[in-house]
């Protein structure tokens, strides 16, 4: 019997991101702005503690000794290898970050607009994105052991790492 799994390493968008190396002074939202939290703190972390992000009850957020890195790909719901233009910084800066929402029970689709709207603000992030061709493989595994496939431009394989497709 040959198992088939299939695994996407290439993406079909990317962010490419620019980011200020200072962070900006915070700023009143305009009216009719995006989505924001109506109070946020930003704080360096140098304690190498355990890195966590938690949505609390009565609209606050938290995320504990994050990188930058992490803060954007949670936001933008992407995975590592879609980020592309980061300065070498990004993954050893670290943050603690504790925010209220503007109400007390917020989707997790509000809070990433939210945290978004903080990332553009206070870090003076922005992102663009743009339609990259990168290779795609298969991972096959039979008795002869693993094998990898390279596979044709324009085959479509599920994003989600979670729900990959198995192949017969």
């Amino acid at each position: 019997m040959l198992l088939r799994i299939a695994r996407i390493i290439a993406a079909e968008s990317i962010l490419v991101m620019c980011v200020s190396l200072a962070l900006a002074q915070p700023s009143v939202p305009a009216s009719g702005a995006a989505l924001a939290f109506e109070v946020a703190i930003i704080k360096p972390n140098d304690a190498n503690g355990t890195v966590t992000i938690k949505r609390l009850p009565g609209g606050r957020w938290i995320a504990t000794n994050a990188s930058l890195r992490l803060l954007i790909t949670w936001a933008y719901d992407i995975t590592d290898e879609r980020l592309v233009g980061e300065p070498g910084w990004v993954d050893s800066a670290r943050f603690d970050v504790t925010a209220q929402a503007p109400n007390d029970n917020p989707t997790r689709d509000q809070l990433r607009l939210m945290v978004q709207s903080l990332l553009a603000d206070r870090f003076n992030l922005c992102i663009r994105r743009e339609p990259r061709q990168l290779p795609l493989y298969r991972l096959e595994m039979d008795a002869g052991g693993p094998k990898v496939q390279l596979q044709a431009i324009g085959t479509a394989i599920s994003q989600d790492p979670f729900n990959m497709t198995v192949l017969g």
